[in-house]
This record gives structure tokens, sequence and C-alpha cells, in this order.
């Protein structure tokens, strides 16, 4: 299945079914503090009430589960509050490779204590090799993420869905499990099915505007640039409100809708508006933003000075990213290098 969104990857690697390895060394309190972010991203975690203990509890709770106490004294330091464990498991194992051994052990804790988002964070830890000590395990990952989709997990449903979808292995079954994922307002399951009844999948859905369309609505209104700039796409949309729906995708930082409004400026005549949309985008590693930029940045326009060593650079960035792009980008590369030898002149500025 194409398209602008990234898809989780087909692993048809062997798993690796080794147990768990538990690691014996004492740690100290310095290796501890580690594992877990600075005080400044605890502080704002507990300020926004995603975690309800501060930084110095989150250390002697992992004190604790590294001496393997038990499950009713760690959630009695978490304040009895589970997601306090999945938080400080996700920080662990995303923070610091060497705490991962260490954050599936809390994900374990959280999980005999019914938390089911706990259940979810071990099921995508699983699904990575996490040395040295959090190795692979692929089966035991989709049994998790069935069992949370049968309960009616809205993320285990949306990633289950989007797995079965993007690697082919059973595209209605993926189809049924993101509609329910939908259905529990996961909005990234509704710009999903939106873009797939759009362009449809050869052999297995039909294109369906009339149910892209209701689906595309309903993940515009809960906040998905995504969503919003397929809407502008959309063939039954006028022209002003695609013009409205891609500046506000683009104003959420969508790098392709950014890229988008810097060509109508470009085709307007507006080089300045041109160059602040393609810039916002080229930042984002977006290479047709990258190329366009550079191409204006070299030949210059109105309000925007000529400068060639800085339209280098943007070339180069976007030669590197390789591809089709990339491609085009280095013959236009050698293009350049060709003219300022020969002293030239530029042959005007094309936008791709």
């Amino acid at each position: 299945m194409g398209g602008i969104f990234p898809e989780p990857p087909s692993r048809s690697e062997r798993p690796d079914s080794s147990p768990l390895t538990r690691p014996n060394t004492v740690l100290s309190a310095s290796a501890f503090s580690a594992l877990i972010p600075p005080s400044h991203i605890i502080e704002r975690l507990h300020a926004e009430k995603r975690i309800c203990v501060d930084r110095a509890t989150l250390l002697l709770i992992l004190e604790a589960v590294a001496a393997k106490a038990s499950d009713e004294d760690v959630l009695r330091m978490a304040g009895r509050d589970s997601a306090t464990l999945t938080m400080l498991g996700t920080m662990l194992v995303r923070h610091s490779k060497d705490g991962a051994w260490l954050g599936r052990r809390v994900f374990e804790i959280a999980i005999r204590k019914g938390d089911q988002n706990a259940e979810f964070q071990l099921a995508q830890v699983l699904c990575e090799d996490l040395p040295p000590d959090s190795p692979k395990d692929i089966p035991r990952a989709l049994q998790i993420l069935r069992s949370l989709a049968g309960r009616n997990h809205a993320q285990a449903q949306y990633a289950l869905g989007m797995r079965y979808v993007s690697t082919g292995s059973d595209v209605h079954g993926g189809i049924a499990l993101l509609e329910r994922a939908a259905k529990n307002d996961h909005p990234s399951a509704w710009t999903q099915l939106g873009h797939v009844y759009s362009k449809g999948i050869s052999g297995a859905v039909k294109p369906n505007p009339a149910l892209a369309h209701k689906h595309l609505v309903k993940g515009h209104e809960h906040g998905l640039p995504e969503a919003t700039f397929l809407l502008a796409q959309h063939p039954s949309t006028h022209p002003d409100d695609a013009l409205k729906y891609t500046k506000e995708a683009a104003h959420k930082g969508l790098a392709i809708a950014q890229h988008n409004i810097g060509s109508h400026f470009f085709e307007k005549g507006d080089a300045l508006g041109a160059k602040e949309y393609w810039e916002m985008s080229a930042v984002q590693g977006l290479q047709l933003a990258q190329l366009n930029l550079a191409t204006l940045l070299r030949e210059g326009g109105t309000g925007v000075a000529k400068d060639k060593k800085q339209a280098m650079r943007w070339m180069d960035d976007c030669v590197a990213r390789g591809g089709p792009v990339g491609e085009a980008a280095e013959e236009r590369r050698k293009e350049w290098i060709e003219e300022d030898k020969k002293a030239g002149s530029g042959t005007g500025c094309s936008v791709m």
C-alpha cells in the first residue's frame, strides 16, 4: 500500500525466542539516574499529570524493581498508579538501551496489575532487538496485540490492522481492525481508512470516494494534518477549500503540504512566500522542497537574493538522500558545476 504515511515494516525474519536475561550486576545510584531522562523532562511529565511521582521517587522505584521487590511494594511506591509504571517502562526502553531489560520488567509489573497500555508498550518493545538483554520476540508481540485487539484496545487494533494491510498478509482482516479502531475514535485509523478508500488496494479493496471522504472528515476533525491534506486532494473538495485545508496541514507541520503551498506561491509569482514554505519543508528532509529551494536560491527571485553556496548545500542534502529525486538533483548539480566552471548564466528557475 503506497501513500504519504509511514507504515509498520514487514518483519519476516526469524524471531529470537531466547528468554529475557536478567543481569545480576548491582547498579549504582548514578547508573540508575542515567537510565531515565533529566529532571526537567520528568518535571514536565509530572506537571502534565502523565506521572504522579517525582524523579527521586522514580529512582527509588527502579532500585526496587531491579532488586525484585514485590509487585505490591512497587505499586505502592508509584502511588498505586499503574500508568506511572507504564510511563517509567517506556522511558527506560526509549531513553537508554541499557535500561531496556529493566523497562520490560516494569511493564510486566504494570501488566499484572491490569494495565493494557503496558501490554501494548511491551508488544512494541518485543518487535525490536534492544541489546544486550531485551531480545526480539515477534510471535509473543503479535499474541499480545491480538489479545488486546480482542479486548477493544484501539491502539492495538490500529497497529495490528496496519501490519495486516501493509504486509498484505490479511488485507480484509486489517481493514476490519482499522474500522474497529476508528469506532474507538483512533484518529490515525480514520485517516488511514480514508487513504485506503481513496486509492484502493489492487485485488483487495476498490476505491470508494464517498467512504474515503467520510473517514477523512473524521480524521480532520480529530486534528490530524495528514487527513486534512488528503481531504484537500479529495475530488469533491472545492478548490478554495482545498487550498485552505492544505495551508492548515502546512501550518501543523506536514512537510508535503508545506511544499505544495510553497509551489502555490511560486506559481503566483511570490518567490518570498515560496522560499518560506519550501524552507519549512526542506528542513524536514522532503527532497522536492530541497530541490526547489536550492534552485530558487541559485536563481533568485523577487525578494529572494541569489545565494549559490546555500543553494549547493540544499542540493547536496537532496542528492545524499538518494532515490529518483536525488538522481534528478545530481543531474542538476552537475549542470551547475559545469555552468560555474564556464562562468555562464542560469537558464531560469524551474519547479519540479
